[in-house]
């Protein structure tokens, strides 16, 4: 499976053995993650006034939890994780950045590849 991603308002302080566990897993019981390509149509739907926002790039086989595609309404299809994101599953995060419309747009670091293999975390 791809890379998938999870956008937050700052970045997180990864440390092993830790989680990240988003308002939504208690709320709906899922944190929301999508595809590279659904980035920026995320951010402009749903946080279009955020002053900040950061995106995180998960390795799926790290997740360890279940990942269902499901139908987000008129909206597409997106991944939702049935559980917390580990913090070993964070490959790297990035900011997003905003267009000469003041969009979000997708870092274009996305479309480098990764410059070191997962190391361990602190």
């Amino acid at each position: 499976m791809d890379r998938l991603y999870h956008l937050v308002q700052q970045p997180v302080e990864l440390k092993a053995g830790q989680y990240l566990k988003p308002a939504s897993l208690q709320l709906e019981g899922f944190v929301h993650l999508c595809h590279q390509g659904q980035i920026a149509w995320v951010a402009n739907m749903f946080m279009p006034d955020a002053g900040v926002l950061w995106v995180m790039e998960l390795d799926p086989a790290q997740l360890g939890s279940e990942i269902r595609m499901e139908q987000a309404g008129q909206d597409g299809v997106f991944p939702h994780l049935y559980g917390p994101i580990p913090h070993k599953a964070v490959a790297r995060q990035m900011p997003l950045c905003r267009d000469g419309a003041s969009r979000w747009c997708a870092p274009p670091q996305l479309d480098a590849p990764l410059a070191v293999a997962f190391k361990p975390l602190p």
